[in-house]
């Protein structure tokens, strides 16, 4: 059962950007689910992330050339007692360019950027199998891509995150702290994770 959930973990970091991208990072999320008695799953997209106010995790996401794809599984056991309620959020960007401040070594590589988030949809995949009592796990991933393109934030652009603070993005390769920002906000008050 932990081995399903790192080998899951390494085929999504080892997969091109061409084969796995925000979308379909989405649709594994929900096949994880489907194949788990204990696991569900919720797919925000650009709509949902608006109402919430995710102007963080939706600034770096204006560049994508997919949807931006807020994924939320939660996993429940209907026998057990949750005495602890706990989130767990990966680092999601399918690839990462540098966005305007683009990276000039090493960009093949950043199809890794979303280790973050295949060790979350592992460590879902094998908590669905193991399924622990007394707890109740949010896993969270805000996926998208930092890419150029006319709609892309650009240095000198603030952005509004969930809660209300506003961040000045001085590097577009800053990318990660903006889209987790708005996925630890998610946890803490739309979820109520005690620790995350």
């Amino acid at each position: 059962k932990l081995a399903a959930g790192v080998l899951l973990t390494k085929d999504i970091v080892n997969a091109p950007h061409n084969v796995l991208n925000s979308e379909s990072l989405a649709e594994t999320a929900k096949r994880i689910a489907k194949e788990s008695k204990y696991l569900t799953c919720e797919v925000l997209g650009r709509k949902e992330c608006e109402e919430r106010g995710m102007g963080a995790f939706l600034g770096v996401a204006r560049g994508s050339e997919t949807q931006p794809q807020f994924i939320h599984i939660t996993y429940s056991h209907p026998d057990s007692k949750v005495k602890r309620k706990v989130g767990v959020i990966g680092k999601g960007l399918l690839f990462d360019t540098g966005g305007y401040n683009i990276k000039t070594k090493m960009m093949e590589l950043m199809k890794f950027d979303c280790g973050g988030a295949a060790a979350v949809l592992g460590a879902a995949r094998a908590i669905g199998e193991l399924a622990p009592g007394g707890v109740e796990a949010h896993f969270v991933v805000a996926a998208c891509e930092n890419m150029i393109s006319d709609r892309a934030m650009v240095p000198s652009d603030i952005l509004t995150a969930s809660n209300g603070k506003t961040i000045e993005v001085m590097n577009t390769d800053a990318e990660g702290r903006l889209t987790l920002a708005d996925a630890l906000v998610f946890c803490d008050k739309e979820i109520k994770c005690e620790k995350i």
